[in-house]
């Protein structure tokens, strides 16, 4: 900027065919004097500029210029006459020099080079916000800190097999394991495995073990080949309990009461426990109905037995 304001300098001198180092060194310390930057007289000493081609008699750097302005203090108003110069937001108009003689620079001068002020002070526009409404997007989290969901083959299929026969559920189950793949030890190639008891598992497993050696096996048809043989083979255990207990009657066992005696018993005396509660409702709402005709007449007759009891004590004190 220094350099710039230099030829800008040069050139006026040049076109105003003015007295060439006077006013060169009067403007220079005149624009020292108003730039409201960090532009200090250390600045300026370290800054160098390129001469006019066209005078070369002036100074190329500046700190001849500041030794021959502190040897010879010149006038801003020396050889100058009505002149103004516009660079930017500095303007200087050059007027004659005054009887005063102001030939020395102001007593500020020093303290404002040696601490610039810290701020422009110009004030800046405020910004101005728009009142359109802005979308807000919403940023989803991350899923750095969220588990991997673990899938196993065998979640569908037991899915579909227990939403099938829920009941399986409420069997009983041994869930004591070695090292929780007892399952991939048993040869499935048969549903019915000698040390595993027959349950939804079974078929999962034999589903699975269809799929994966069977060519040309569907989800679907193993899904019913596997629950064929488990219906099969469930028959065959309800058989065999059923002739047991034959065979034990018959030989003078006694079970107890059965589930449909004792289901019977339940019903029968819930029965008479809610056939006592009607009559007893049925009862209320007799003597409520019956109290609708007959309560305000009851109410009369007592009131008027009332007052004769009275007029006769009253009779009978006097």
């Amino acid at each position: 900027m220094a350099g710039m304001i230099y030829n800008e300098i040069l050139d006026f001198v040049d076109d105003q065919k003015a007295d060439m180092p006077g006013l060169a060194l009067a403007l220079l310390r005149e624009i020292k004097y108003f730039v409201r930057d960090k532009w200090s007289t250390t600045d300026l000493a370290e800054s160098e500029f390129n001469p006019s081609p066209r005078h070369p008699q002036l100074p190329i750097a500046l700190p001849q210029l500041e030794a021959i302005a502190q040897k010879q203090p010149l006038c801003l108003y020396s050889g100058v006459f009505g002149h103004t110069i516009r660079y930017g937001a500095i303007q200087l108009q050059t007027i004659p020099c005054p009887p005063c003689g102001l030939e020395s620079t102001p007593p500020w001068f020093k303290t404002v080079s040696a601490v610039p002020p810290g701020e422009i002070l110009t004030r800046t526009q405020p910004i101005q916000h728009s009142d359109v409404p802005r979308r807000i997007r919403t940023k989803k989290p991350s899923k750095m800190y969220k588990p991997t969901h673990i899938t196993y083959e065998e979640d569908g299929l037991r899915e579909n097999f227990y939403s099938d026969h829920p009941w399986e559920l409420a069997r009983p189950r041994v869930i004591l394991e070695q090292d929780g793949k007892d399952g991939q030890k048993c040869d499935w190639s048969n549903i019915q495995q000698p040390a595993r008891e027959l349950n939804g598992e079974s078929v999962i497993q034999r589903q699975l073990w269809l799929l994966k050696n069977k060519p040309g096996m569907t989800s679907a048809k193993a899904y019913d080949q596997a629950r064929h043989e488990f219906y099969a083979i469930r028959h065959q255990e309800d058989v065999e309990r059923r002739v047991a207990k034959e065979e034990a009657l018959a030989t003078g066992a006694y079970f107890g009461k059965s589930m449909l005696e004792i289901g019977m018993e339940l019903e029968d005396k819930t029965y008479e426990s809610w056939k006592a509660w009607a009559k007893t409702e049925v009862e209320v709402i007799e003597q409520q109905r019956s109290a609708q005709y007959t309560g305000t007449e009851l109410v009369e007759e007592a009131a008027v037995e009332g007052a004769g009891d009275e007029a006769t004590e009253t009779a009978a004190v006097l």
